[in-house]
């Protein structure tokens, strides 16, 4: 007995096509109107430093005042931005890892690039509480248990960097909640820190120590805050931050999301 086998080919190809021109389908639907598609920026912002920056829940966007800032500056521009929170310190050793495109603030680096025009300051202050000693100046500094933020030094004045290389009890601590709550609670005199910073944990370490509401901080010694550049890879960003800065400084935008945040700042950009 002869067995004729028969081979159609007719619909495994059929489905292929069918599959095909779904799939095509659905790329020409997702696809934005041509002329509306923006190109995206990864840009670097650094973690851990409420209300400068706050991270998002559950996968969502971060927020804070340079999220919320770059965001609008880029609001009418050909670019649409989107964050990734690291460490401060790692904001320049990461930039080119992670194939970023910038970064909301860049200290020194090496790395090749275009600095915006500054577009945000902080406010350093040497912070005490109302029960603990009165600093009258910088020289004052040398005496005292002070804890420093970690890497912070890079933008201390060389007075005080002076004054505090004389304190034989000034230390330095890589988490500013931490920071916070050792002078809350009495363990240590003074804490060199951005008042709003110190504000934000302050408010954050209450809802769980509700005992500490009642120590309020105070600025002791204003160290002038440093102001701060944003940094990117390409020239064309840079030129439309600068643009777009400019644009939410004349309309009121700037100072409404500083506003927000509860933050006063001693820079307006130009």
């Amino acid at each position: 007995m002869q067995i004729e086998l028969k081979l159609d080919f007719t619909y495994p190809l059929q489905m292929k096509y069918q599959r095909g021109m779904m799939l095509l389908l659905f790329c020409l639907l997702s696809m934005p109107a041509i002329g509306t598609e923006k190109t995206q920026l990864l840009i670097l912002d650094g973690d851990n430093i409420e209300p400068y920056s706050i991270a998002g829940q559950k996968n969502q966007e971060p927020s804070g005042i340079q999220a919320e800032l770059f965001r609008a500056i880029f609001a009418d521009s050909k670019f649409a931005v989107h964050f990734l929170l690291v460490p401060l310190y790692r904001v320049s050793s990461e930039i080119n890892s992670l194939h970023a495109d910038g970064s909301t603030r860049m200290d020194e680096s090496d790395i090749a690039g275009y600095r915006s025009s500054p577009y945000i300051a902080y406010h350093a202050c040497l912070i005490t509480t109302a029960t603990k000693r009165n600093y009258k100046s910088v020289k004052e500094v040398k005496t005292g248990r002070i804890i420093g933020f970690q890497h912070a030094s890079s933008s201390f004045s060389q007075e005080l960097n002076d004054a505090l290389t004389g304190n034989p009890n000034y230390s330095e601590v890589n988490d500013q909640s931490k920071q916070v709550f050792q002078l809350l609670t009495g363990h240590v005199d003074a804490i060199i820190a951005d008042f709003y910073i110190a504000s934000f944990k302050k408010e954050l370490l209450t809802a769980q120590h509700p005992r500490l509401q009642k120590k309020n901080l105070k600025c002791d010694i204003d160290l002038q805050g440093k102001a701060y550049q944003a940094f990117f890879i390409n020239k064309e960003p840079a030129i439309a931050f600068d643009k777009g800065l400019h644009q939410i400084v004349e309309d009121g935008t700037y100072d409404k999301i500083l506003e927000k945040y509860g933050v006063k700042n001693k820079l307006k950009p130009n």
